[in-house]
Formats: structure tokens, sequence, C-alpha cells
């Protein structure tokens, strides 16, 4: 547009900033106001000047100190004319080049942040508005802050490479979204901290790497490097997925200010103690797990991609029906675990003559925070140390032969007899084991497993390793041997298949086609062709023959209304005969279609989440499907009529994987979380055995009052005490703990699955006795700080007292038909009593009068916290409405009621710190919430995990440490210091 030229009657045009083929950037003058605008001029072509009025009517009801006024628009001839005020100041590259290098590092993080809050806000309009073309003379550097033209929120995504355009958005159809504005954003802070525009996603395609920021800029501290790879993923799934999630990692690698987050082995070590001198990847992975396999680093091999053997929702955004639908799921898992939740809140003990160490005093002195105690001065200033995880059950296959069970362990693979008792063990996997599958003589056994992109053929009856399979660039989700035993094919998330030579592990054929991460393979029962799903939607017939795709097949999955994408295929299983083929999906449906054309036959319904990928197996006779999903549940359907016939039921938690037995008569399920694997009678559908194994879910957690001992209570029953010194010792093995607190003298307080209250104590006087007088069934137990009370309720509203010998110290019964919840002060003096969600109030006693003296009401749903402040009778309480209370417990008044927000999803647990100074809850949604205990006002937020729920919390007795438990892959533990 010519200089000097006129728009609107009003805006005399300067010169032209930016010209690109979906518009212009001009600078003008408001002849009016005299003073400078920037107009934003927008082709009509493709829309009408209605539409671009009323998304510009949209755009300029939002105010922003980011975001730049629109203060006029208007058609004229062919454009649309948007107009906001100048600030002045200069694009990117300019100041660029002014500054002679790149931008300095915590300031550009922090302008980043405050960037992504005005983004955060964008997407939270209804309806949502996203950036999704930014072009580099969009955002202008001032001397106070960066800001963003309104332009880029009515422009149309162009077509032609751009440094900061998301890769999927170069596909028209594709639309702009939380994911796509995060790579905006990464690749803004690229730019700006390392003086290099990154490559195009055409550019990586024709072979152009994207360079490590590091390479670039030396200056650059591994956690800034680190957020923007995953930034700058290519995978939208692999990316921060919305706003907040990217803005909370630069505002921690801002708070850390460069430094390490010290890494180490081992808990209740201290950074320096264990921190290598620069930190690594492994250290953030609480924010940046991710990074593209094309960049180029200085240490080969430092990064790795990690998505789920399963796809779940976390990994592709946590969209509002996911967190309504993860929050309904978790108020029946906190309902089923309130008993552990309950006691990592409110008990600490002593381990002191455990594994012979000394006994100290009963008591325990009011703390003087030191200089590494976590206060409300400092406890924004918290990272991740360490993390333990825990043992956990992976995939199943039976030999075919049915002399052998093979069964996926973390890393390893056992072989197991029919009778589950293991006979070897097979060591080699990287990460945790995927997926095991026999050859057809049983002879053979193929696994494979996350973060390890070869697959392994094994002997199986002597465990030898026989072929290691490299050709994947990314780790694999699946491994199937062909009927005749002479191949085996692989699928990984490289989006390849791979058809390897048993005989020699050569590599025989390579398929390409799939757009998204393989799933299932399973190979036609006449050896002729291949079947596949995968996270693009679809279902592709692989000739052997030529490798090409079966002509006149075509399969899609139905159409996720959310998004307008097919949901993900997970599941895949060939009939007996060959003439059906099983499809399991993400939206918890079963499609059965002919191999043929890929035509429905018909679609069974009934599970409620999605079916995993090891979720299908055809009976022998061809006649009965079974099926395993997320939502813990077996099903069994005649194929014929497509009616559910069967549900085999006893899982509560997802069920990862099953297998049918060559004969037919049993059938195997595994749930990680549950640390279960169970065999049914398929006649019966009765349990014919169940194996434990580790820990499962960590649902407690309890430090012992010196701080040399971590409690983890496990959904298996099982207790393990991680030590001070490194060692780790198995306190209760799976099935005989419930729960459990520690004691003083090193004594622990235990209800067992027999419904029996138990006293442990290990050392030259060690027991395990029964404690008596108590009637019914025990349902939740507590101690004191100091470990010298134990209590214990029952289904009855009785709770009975001891001491740490096991001596009974006193009685209460209250007015509540169940016990729910308990806490016991720090000096022994009161104890709360949690009703359940029939009589929903809290009961105060005087333990020495077994007096009542108060009932607090005020939760609306079931109690899952509950704690006394220490050294205060303050008590603190969380329920699964999502609301927190604080009382003065013996006056009864309350002092505060704070409500959980949305984004938070609700607090699932509830801790102190040790010396009273901090109340902190876990949420839904991952966090940690900080407040003053004081005034009960908010302090700091952490995210622990990405939507990863908090399960369980406990602080350390000097106040330096807190163990914070997730419900994630691994069944973490993350270990929260403040930063040295």
């Amino acid at each position: 547009m010519q200089p000097d030229a006129i728009l609107n009657e009003r805006y005399r045009v300067i010169y032209t900033v930016d010209e690109r083929p979906n518009g212009l950037l001009l600078r003008a003058r408001d002849d009016q106001s005299n003073t400078l605008v920037l107009l934003g001029v927008l082709p009509l072509a493709g829309g009408t000047s209605e539409d671009i009025a009323a998304l510009a009517r949209q755009i300029a009801t939002i105010q922003h100190e980011q975001l730049l006024p629109l203060l006029d628009y208007f058609a004229s001839e062919q454009n649309y004319i948007l107009v906001c005020a100048d600030p002045g100041g200069q694009d990117l590259d300019r100041a660029l080049r002014s500054r002679g290098g790149p931008l300095p590092e915590q300031e550009t993080l922090n302008q980043g942040a405050r960037l992504l809050q005005l983004f955060d806000t964008l997407h939270t309009q209804k309806p949502p508005m996203y950036i999704g073309d930014l072009w580099p003379s969009d955002l202008l550097i001032t001397d106070v802050d960066w800001r963003i033209t309104p332009f880029a929120l009515a422009r149309m995504v162009s077509v032609g490479p751009t440094a900061y355009r998301a890769p999927e958005l170069s596909n028209l159809a594709a639309e702009p979204s939380g994911a796509t504005d995060t790579y905006t954003i990464a690749a803004v802070l690229y730019h700006a901290l390392t003086g290099y525009a990154p490559t195009t996603a055409e550019q990586q395609q024709a072979g152009m790497p994207l360079a490590a920021p590091r390479s670039l800029n030396p200056a650059l501290s591994a956690l800034a490097e680190q957020a923007l790879l995953r930034g700058l993923q290519t995978k939208p799934a692999n990316r921060y997925q919305n706003a907040r999630e990217q803005r909370l990692a630069l505002e921690t690698i801002h708070l850390m200010a460069g430094r390490s987050l010290g890494l180490g082995p081992d808990i209740l070590k201290t950074s320096e103690t264990v921190a290598p001198s620069e930190p690594a990847p492994a250290q953030v992975e609480l924010f940046l797990p991710d990074v593209p396999p094309s960049v180029q680093t200085a240490t080969p091999g430092q990064y790795r991609i990690e998505p789920d053997e399963n796809p779940a929702p976390r990994r592709r955004g946590f969209s509002t029906g996911c967190l309504v639908g993860l929050a309904i799921g978790l108020a029946v898992l906190v309902i089923g675990i309130a008993i552990a939740l309950v006691f990592a809140l409110t008990t600490t003990g002593v381990l002191n003559t455990w594994l012979g160490s000394a006994p100290v005093a009963a008591t325990i002195a009011p703390i003087t925070p030191g200089p590494n105690a976590i206060t409300a001065a400092n406890v924004g200033a918290l990272v991740r140390t360490s993390e333990i995880t825990g043992e956990l059950l992976g995939p199943i296959s039976y030999a075919p032969n049915g002399r052998q069970i093979a069964i996926g362990i973390n890393n390893d693979v056992t072989l197991n007899n029919p009778e589950l008792q293991e006979q070897r063990r097979l060591v080699g996997h990287t990460g945790s084991v995927i997926v095991v599958a026999y050859s057809p003589d049983s002879r053979l056994l193929a696994s494979a497993a996350k973060d390890d992109n070869d697959a392994r053929i094994w002997d199986a009856q002597s465990g030898a390793l026989l072929h290691t399979l490299k050709g994947h660039t990314q780790w694999l989700r699946s491994v199937v041997f062909s009927p005749d035993g002479t191949q085996l094919a692989t699928g990984g998330t490289d989006n390849t298949i791979k058809l390897w030579n048993v005989s020699d592990g050569t590599l025989v054929r390579t398929l390409e086609g799939h757009t998204d991460f393989v799933g299932n393979l399973v190979f036609a029962p006449d050896n002729k062709s291949l079947a596949s799903s995968s996270c693009d939607g679809t279902v592709r017939i692989w000739e052997l023959a030529d490798g090409k795709t079966r002509a006149g097949f075509s399969y899609t999955n139905q159409v996720n209304a959310t998004n307008n994408k097919p949901y993900f295929t997970t599941g895949l299983v060939f009939s007996p005969d060959g003439k059906r083929l099983a499809v399991g999906s993400f939206d918890g449906s079963i499609a059965i279609i002919s191999p043929v054309d890929g035509k429905l036959e018909r679609r069974l319904l009934g599970h409620k989440d999605y079916v995993v990928l090891r979720g299908l197996a055809f009976a022998p006779n061809g006649e009965t499907l079974y099926s395993g999903a997320a939502d813990g549940t077996v099903r069994e359907w005649n194929v014929a009529s497509g009616s559910e016939t069967g549900t085999f039921t006893g899982h509560n938690f997802t069920v990862i994987g099953i297998a049918i037995s060559p004969d037919g008569k049993q059938l195997a399920s595994i749930s990680s979380e549950e640390g279960n694997l169970t065999i049914w009678d398929t006649a019966t559908r009765e349990k014919l055995n169940v194996l434990r194994s580790g820990q499962g879910l960590v649902t407690g957690l309890t430090y012992s009052p010196d701080g040399q001992a971590l409690g983890i209570s496990g959904y298996t029953g099982a207790l393990t005490l991680h030590l001070a010194d490194g060692r780790q010792s198995e306190a209760s093995t799976p099935g005989s703990s419930m729960t459990a607190v520690m004691l003083e003298n090193g004594a622990i307080g235990m209800l067992s699955d027999a419904d029996e209250v138990r006293l442990l104590r290990a050392g030259s006087d060690g027991i395990d006795a029964k404690l008596t007088g108590l009637e019914g069934k025990p349902r939740v137990l507590a101690a004191n700080r100091a470990g010298t009370l134990l209590a214990v309720g029952n289904d009855q509203g009785v709770v009975v007292l001891w001491d740490a010998n096991g001596q009974q110290r006193g009685a209460i019964t209250s007015e509540s038909p169940v016990v729910s919840a308990l806490a016991i002060s720090d000096d022994g003096r009161y104890l709360a009593v949690g009703g359940p969600p029939s009589a929903l109030q809290i009961e105060v006693w005087e333990i020495g009068a077994a007096r009542k003296l108060q009932s607090l009401p005020g939760p609306r749903d079931g109690i899952i916290g509950l704690a006394f402040q220490p050294g205060s009778s303050r008590l603190a309480a969380i329920d699964l409405a999502g609301e927190l209370f604080v009382w003065d417990a013996p006056g009864g008044e309350l002092s505060q009621i704070l409500t959980a927000s949305a984004d938070m999803g609700r607090f699932t647990t509830l801790a102190f710190s040790s010396n009273g100074d901090l109340l902190l809850c876990g949420t839904l949604s991952g966090e940690l919430v900080a407040w003053n205990a004081a005034d009960v006002t908010e302090v700091a937020r952490h995210k622990i995990a990405p939507l990863a729920p908090v399960m369980a919390l406990a602080v350390s007795p000097d106040g330096q440490q807190i163990a914070a438990s997730v419900r994630n892959d691994n069944a973490s533990v993350f270990m929260l210091e403040v930063g040295k």
C-alpha cells in the first residue's frame, strides 16, 4: 500500500512494516488524534466482512497488558483493516541485531511467562481464541515489556514456511489450538535466547535438523534448553498442551536462575551430595520430558521422547471433559483408599531400632527451621531432588504349549510356570517392558520396552538373548510372531512397522503409511497378511508378499466430536478363522470388521473408558471375545450377536492387558496400579489365582520422627522402608499391610488384610503381635507426631488407642456409624474423628477424659484428609467436594473455608510442615499448593507432575523435605526440597 494513502478518512499510511500472502502490517498516523498506530490489513478472500467484524468485536473486548488494544476496525475495498496503538519499540529481529546477540535468559523467560498469561486468557474466551500464525513483526519489544498485536487473532493461517507456526498448521484443514500456541511461544523464545529463528518443519523434513539451543548459546541453562525443545516438538502430543503448563515450567526455570535441580538416586540425600556438575534431563521431567529426535546435542542420546504405551488423554491435552472424568474416577479411588491418605497426612513414627539403629527419645522438641527448612518464605523455591519408582507389573503372554507364562515387571521379563512361580528372569531392556510375545512353537519370546528402540528375541527355555533387533528410531509398542514362526513384526512410535527374519535377526522390510504411533499388530491366521492399529485412528492390512496395503480395504475409526479427528485404534485381534477382525477404540467401543474390505459388522458398546492395546482376545472357538479396558473391567462378548455375556469383576483400576490360555479355559488380566495379576476361570468367571507384585499405586507416605526413614505404602498392601543411608527394606510383603504408621522405638502400627491391628518391631527384640481390644472391622489408623500413641477406628464408630508397646491407653465411642478419618494432636491431648459421607461431621475428643468437646460441621462430601497443625490445636480437613476447612478444634470456631479452583480439580491430600507454619495440599491436576498456616493465604504452587494426581504427602521432621506420591506410569514418589 502506497505511503500517504488515507484509509477510512483517518489513517495516513507511513510505510509497510511487513507483507505476506495472508496480509499486511502497516505503520500509520491517526490524523484525528495525531498518534502513531499499526494497521493489520486482512484480505477478504475466503471470508466475509461480517465474519471478521464479529471476530474483531470479540478481540476488542479483551484487555490484557501484553495485547495491544484493538482501537478500530472497518472494511476497505477487498480488505478488512484492524487498528491498534503503536507502542514503539522493535521487533525481535531488530532487538537481536541491536544487542548483537541473544537476549538475557532471565528477562526473556519472564517475558515469555507473561505472554503465556495472555495466551491463557485468550484460550479461556468463549469461544476460545488462538494466535495460530504469529509474524515476527507482531511481537514488539519495548523498554518495558513485550507486546503482541491483535492482528494474528483475526488473520487466516498462511501456507508458506514460517519459523513461529506449529508444523501441523501447514495442513489447511488443521485448526489452531493450545498446543499450536505453545509451539509459537517456544519458537519465539528459541529465537530470542539463541539469536536464530528455529528451523521450520519443512526444513527439518528436508534434512536440516533443529540445532540444540546451547550449541548456539553456550551460556543458556540446561533447563531453559529443555523447555525450548519440548515446546518445539513436531508432534503436538509431546509438547506443552496448554499455556498454563508451559508458563509454570518457565516460571520454575526462572526461579532456579540456571541452577541445578539437584537430582540424586536416593532419598534423604541433599542435592550437594548427589548432583552432577551439569544438570541432566531427568532432573526436569517434572516439566520437560520430550525432545525431538532431530535435535543436534552435545551429548548424543541425552534426550528421549516418552509417549504412553496406551494413548491417554493426558498426552493429548487435558480438556474439561477429561478433568471431569478423572475427578469422578479418582473420587471412587480416594474413597477406597481414604484410610491410607489420612495416615499419610496425620502421622509420623520412629524407626530407630529398624535394621539395628539405636532408640531415641519418645518425644519431639519444637522445630526451629534451619537454613534448608521449607518455610512460607522459601516454599516458592521448591525443586524436585529425587524420585522413587515402585515395582510394577507389565504385559503378560501365555506360551502356546501352555507350560509357561511370561510377565513384564519393570525393565525385566519373568518366565513363570502355570502356577505363576517365577523360574527365570530376562534382563536387558533399558525401560519398562511394554509387550511380550511367544513364537508359535513356544521356543522363543520377543519383548519390547519404553525408552528402548530395540526389540529382543530370547530363548524361552534357557533365557539366553538370541537377537537384538535394531532399526527403529523410537521406542516400540508392539511385537508379534508370524503364524509360521519365521518372521517377527514390530511397530513403534516412529510410525513404522518392521518385519524381521527370526532365524538371524535381519530386517526384511519396513512398512510405512501410518501418520501417528503404531499401536497393535496381529498376523492373519493364514500367514499372508498383517493388520495394524494406530493413533491416527485407522487400521491397515499389509500384504506380506509385497509389503503393500490391501487393495479395497479401508477402516477409519469414529470421529471425536471435540477435535473432529478419529479416535485412536488400540487393541487388535483376528478371529481364529481369520474372517473377522476386532478393533479396540479410545472411546471404549469395539468394532467387528471384515478383513476383506473393512466393512463394519457391528460395534460392541459397554466399556466406560478406552480399550487398551493388549486388551482383546478371542476364545479358541472364535465365538467369544474378551476385552480389557481402562475402566478396570474385563468383559465377555458373543461376537455373532454383539451382546455382552459377562463381566470379570475384581479390578478397581486400569486393566493394562489380558491374555487367553491356549485351551481357552483361563483368562489372565493385569492391573499395574493394583500390582495385581489375576487368573480367571473362563467358564465360571471366578478367580483361580492372584499374583501380587510390588506396591502398585502408592497410597500412603510417612516419615519416622527422627527423619531417618520414609515408609511407603502401596495398593498391594506392601510397606517399604527407604532409609537415610540408602538401604531399602520390605517391612511387609504384598497383601499383608493395608495401611501403616511408624511409632517410637522402631515400632510400626499396621492394619492387615486379615482385618487385624498388628504391631511390628525389628531388631533384637523384634515382635509381630496382634493388638486386642477393638471389635469389628478396623478402617483407619493414625499416630501422633512423636509416635507415642496409635489410634484405630472401626466400622462401628469406635476408636481404640495403644502406646508404642501395644498397651491399650483408652477407647471412645463416637456418634459416627463408621470412622473414616482420624488425627491426633502433637501433645496427644486431642483426637479428631471423621465420619462417613452419610454422617459428615468431625468430632473432637479430649483423649485423657474420653470426653467429646465439639462436633464440627462443614464438609459436603467424603472426608479424605484430616490433620492437626503441629504445636497447635488447630485442625484442617479436606473433602471430596473440593473444599478445605480450618478450625480451632477444642473451641469449634471455623476460621477458614477454601474451595479448589477449576484448574486444580479437587484437593486430594493434606499435610502441615513440621514446624506448622505451612499448610500443604495436593490436587487432582498434579499441583502442590502451599498456604501460610497462620492466615491461610496462598504463598506458592508447584506442578509436581503434569496431570498426575497427587496421592499422598508427608513432610520430614526436620522440615527440609516433602515426599509426594503421584498416580503416574511409574507409581512415583518425588522428593521436593528448597533449591540450594
